[in-house]
């Protein structure tokens, strides 16, 4: 990631243990990215969430899904997935 992305990154969204609990949030708010970002996911659409919160553009949506996916190591679907070698086995009760 280019480091002019990551300046801005930090700029509109920042982590401190004060606020939040140390959620990540929008620069200056207590507007965690989640609540936002998971709008974003269900669909609403950017007008629509800048009514609820007059800062937010396009740029901190981007930021926050940055943030997000940092923040977000991949993880496996299954334990199969996690340690495909385990055998599995299953107690039946009688």
């Amino acid at each position: 990631m280019p480091a002019n992305e990551v300046n801005q990154e930090d700029a509109l969204v920042t982590t401190d243990p004060e606020i939040m609990g140390g959620l990540p949030v929008f620069a200056g708010t207590r507007v965690p990215v989640s609540v936002v970002l998971n709008s974003v996911a269900a669909g609403v659409q950017l007008d629509r969430l800048q009514a609820a919160y007059p800062f937010l553009t396009e740029a901190h949506i981007n930021a926050a899904k940055a943030v997000e996916a940092e923040l977000s190591p991949a993880r496996p679907q299954r334990l199969s997935e996690l340690n495909p070698d385990l055998s599995r086995r299953v107690a039946l009760r009688s």
